[in-house]
């Protein structure tokens, strides 16, 4: 590889963590201001780039964490580029140093600044991701992200809480059988979701639950409208921005 440009790795290095490089598809940012070009699998993005904003992972010399989240969301959807500013400052990532690189006038830029003025470190999946950023869409008032109840002398975090009253949770794309400790089975793990579920609901709190394929149908928002409205919770707060 030439010592002009450096790897820029896709949304999946973001979202799941640092992988190596596929070589059948590679991505890479010029680092001395050329302009971008697309070769085949070679994807070239216009530079330059900071040797600041260069790390080195396995030998490989990389786009950082901050720079490659932006690039990342200049090019998606906001429901995506939530997902991936969500999970950068998850790992460590600083909102201040992502914005940085989203000044200046380039496609795309707008509509990640919006992005990130949402993103929460405390969103921990991308089921969680793309359900706020349909709650966003929507205008739906704010929801505290991992609140704990106390319950019985067990502590339950749960995904989304509004005012103490509504729990909301997203069960994304994990399988029960995913989950399992050694010695677990399937029955066992749902039992103690159930238990956990009516130890909320002890509380008083209503609990609702959707999953990816809800989120896929659009089918999230109309059932949190029903919740909020019987509950009287349509008139709260809208989604805070997040600090960070």
């Amino acid at each position: 590889m030439r010592r002009s440009s450096v790897t820029s790795p896709p949304p999946r290095s973001i979202v799941s963590g640092w992988k190596k490089p596929r070589h059948d598809h590679v991505h890479l940012t010029g680092t001395a201001g050329a302009g971008g070009q697309i070769r085949g699998p070679r994807h070239v993005y216009p530079g330059p780039v900071a040797e600041a904003d260069i790390a080195v992972v396995d030998g490989l010399r990389i786009t950082g964490l901050a720079k490659t989240a932006a690039d990342i969301a200049r090019a998606s959807t906001f429901a995506q580029a939530l997902t991936v500013f969500d999970s950068a400052l998850r790992r460590g990532a600083a909102k201040k140093e992502i914005a940085e690189h989203l000044k200046g006038r380039r496609p795309g830029g707008p509509a990640a600044r919006a992005a990130l003025r949402f993103a929460d470190k405390d969103s921990e999946s991308v089921g969680e991701s793309w359900s706020r950023a349909q709650m966003i869409a929507a205008l739906l008032p704010g929801a505290r992200l991992q609140r704990e109840y106390r319950v019985s002398g067990k502590t339950y975090r749960v995904d989304f809480d509004w005012a103490g009253r509504l729990i909301g949770e997203c069960d994304g794309m994990v399988k029960y059988d995913e989950l399992l400790r050694p010695g677990e089975s399937a029955e066992t793990t749902m039992a103690a979701e159930k238990r956990r579920e009516l130890a909320l609901r002890r509380l008083g709190l209503a609990v609702v639950r959707w999953n990816w394929g809800m989120l896929e149908r659009g089918e999230v928002v109309p059932l949190l409208i029903g919740w909020l409205d019987a509950l009287g919770l349509r008139g709260a707060s809208p989604l805070p921005v997040a600090a960070g």
